[in-house]
Formats: structure tokens, C-alpha cells, sequence
């Protein structure tokens, strides 16, 4: 049986379930999503699924030993985190399967790769801390500088561009915290650290001044990065019993993960950030979550190491004005 056919009974279509929308769940043992155009990654145990956006068919994969954990889409590649086995590279060109160009391997496990603009990425490297890599033409990646933060690296992600000054980064350091660090040409410099119970993933606003972080038992905290001394400005309890697992952000818009306790949507409002819905009912523990823009609607992807990945649409304050306008 070939690798494609292999991955495509693995990531079969599964019923849809109640209480959840007209939508099916798209694929088993999903951990990680990512949106390329039309198209839906997902990175599972099995390897890298694409799928339709709009009809969520499968249409095409490929299989990876040791699967996939974390996934970035840019300019039309996927870089694929698979732990202790590095970094796999893919062209997303063309309607055919995704096709492999480069593997990077670390022994660290890597659990996070994130766009440092132009060629460079910053990847979260577990016990070998944070790595500053560049992505050649060709799909190989150089390492340019490496920073060892003394704990586990679980997540990375830059801030907006500011100024003439250096790009400004943030990694997840489980119980060591967020640190605030400092990308050069071939550096990383720690500027900070932020206490934290146990960061285990951290996303920014587009704006730059507030980030949300995925504090597992302690949470999910709200970052203020405006001034010399960025600190937790909000705390918010978990769902349910379980840890906080992931955060994304679209907009003013935070979809969380939360492992056994579902997941949920909240909106920044000024210093504070409000719920939009919760999803306690999702049956499986959701490892990653989305919100993406579909046809001028909110829509949230949850991704479950057990049961696939579910997407929920949204219903947004403005949406619901625009429903109630006579």
C-alpha cells in the first residue's frame, strides 16, 4: 500500500458529531493547523494532510516518520515540526501531494517554527533552546545563531516590525517563563523574562503591544509588551481541569486550546479580553486551535489528538448586529 493511500485512510472522514454544526470532523490524531490560500493543513501522527477549505475533503498527504507537531505555511511551503526529528520541508506549489524538499534535524525536538521575516525562521528547539534559521531557495535550512535559555523551549513568536531597532521575539519556556528576546543578522539576545506557571505556547496581536500566552495550569495570560518592562497584565482560569495547550490569533480574535476541557474564542478589548464562545462539548483533547476568515465569516479549527479536526463558525458581536438589523 503506498505512503498516500496509507495516510488517507489514517485521516478518513469521520461522522460528524452532535451539537457541533453541519461539519465533520476532518482527520484523526491532528496536533497542529496551518492555512495555506484555500487549503487546510494539518500535522498528525500520521504525517501532513491537506485538505479542501471550504468542502474540508482530503486532498492529498504525505507520510512522516515520527508525524508531525507543529506546523508553519509561508509563501507556499510548509515547514513541518516533528520533534526529535527536526524539521521537514515542503513545496505547496501545484494541486499534486506536497513534495519534499529539505529535512533539518535537531536532536532537541523541535515544537514551534515561526516567520522571522525575509528567509529567516525562529524555531522553538526544546532542550537546545531557541534557533535562528535561514531558508535557502533550494528548501534547506542554515542555522545562523542558537540561544540556550537554561529550560525547555515549547513556543516562539516575533512582535510586529518597529523602528530602526531589532526585531523583537517571544519564547514559551515552560516554569522559566516567556523571554523577551532580541533577533540581529546571526544573533539572539535575551532581553527579559516573564514569570509564567508553565508557558507552554505564546501568540501576538497584530499591533505588537499585547500578547496571549498558553500558561497550562496556570491559564491563559495576557502579556503587556508596551514599555521597558513587559509583564502579565491578565490572568484568565482554565476551562475545566486540564492544561491550556495553544493559542492563535486572528485580528482581535484568540482561539485556545485546552486539552479535555475544549476550547473556546475570546476578543481583545482594550486590556481585557472578553469570551466570545466556549466548546466544553468537543469530544477529544484539542491540541491546537485556528481562526480564519471564511467568505466574510469567523470559522475556529480545533485540532484533537484523538478524533480529527472540528471547525465551528463563529458568531461575532458584529455578525449578530448585522442579523438583528431590520
Amino acid at each position: 500500500m503506498s505512503a498516500l493511500v496509507t495516510l488517507a485512510l489514517l485521516f478518513a472522514p469521520l461522522p460528524a458529531q452532535p451539537a457541533l454544526g453541519p461539519e465533520a470532523p476532518l482527520l484523526p490524531r491532528a496536533y497542529a493547523l496551518c492555512v495555506d490560500g484555500e487549503r487546510i493543513l494539518a500535522a498528525g501522527s500520521g504525517g501532513l494532510a491537506v485538505f479542501e477549505r471550504k468542502s474540508g475533503e482530503l486532498v492529498s498527504g504525505q507520510a512522516l516518520p515520527g508525524g508531525g507537531v507543529e506546523l508553519l505555511c509561508r509563501e507556499g511551503r510548509a515547514y513541518v515540526a516533528s520533534g526529535p526529528a527536526g524539521i521537514s520541508v515542503f513545496s505547496l506549489e501545484g494541486p499534486e501531494a506536497p513534495r519534499l524538499l529539505a529535512r533539518w534535524a535537531s536532536p532537541g525536538g523541535v515544537a514551534q517554527i515561526a516567520d522571522a521575516g525575509g528567509s529567516r525562521l525562529l524555531v522553538a528547539d526544546g532542550a537546545f533552546g531557541v534557533r535562528l534559521l535561514e531558508a535557502e531557495e533550494s528548501g534547506a535550512l542554515r542555522e545562523l545563531a542558537t540561544l540556550d535559555v537554561g529550560n525547555h523551549v515549547r513556543g516562539v513568536a516575533l512582535l510586529p516590525p518597529g523602528g530602526d531597532g531589532p526585531r523583537r521575539a517571544l519564547a514559551a519556556a515552560g516554569n522559566a517563563g516567556v523571554f523577551v528576546l532580541e533577533l540581529g543578522d546571526e544573533a539572539i539576545e535575551l532581553v527579559t523574562r516573564i514569570p509564567t506557571a508553565e508557558a507552554r505556547e505564546v501568540a501576538v496581536f497584530p499591533h505588537g503591544q499585547r500578547a496571549v500566552v498558553a500558561d497550562g495550569p496556570g491559564g491563559i495570560l495576557l502579556l503587556e509588551l508596551r514599555g521597558e518592562t513587559p509583564a502579565v497584565g491578565l490572568r484568565i482560569a482554565p476551562l475545566g481541569a486540564d492544561r491550556v495547550r495553544g493559542v492563535g490569533i486572528h485580528g482581535e480574535y484568540v482561539a485556545v486550546a485546552e486539552g479535555t476541557s475544549g476550547g473556546r474564542i475570546l476578543r481583545e478589548a482594550g486590556t481585557a479580553l472578553v469570551q466570545v464562545a466556549a466548546y466544553p462539548e468537543l469530544p477529544g483533547a484539542v491540541s491546537d486551535a485556528l481562526v480564519v476568515e471564511e467568505e466574510g465569516s469567523l470559522s475556529a479549527l480545533f485540532a484533537m489528538d484523538r478524533l480529527g479536526v472540528h471547525r465551528v463558525k463563529i458568531e461575532t458581536p458584529r455578525a449578530r448586529a448585522t442579523e438583528d438589523r431590520p
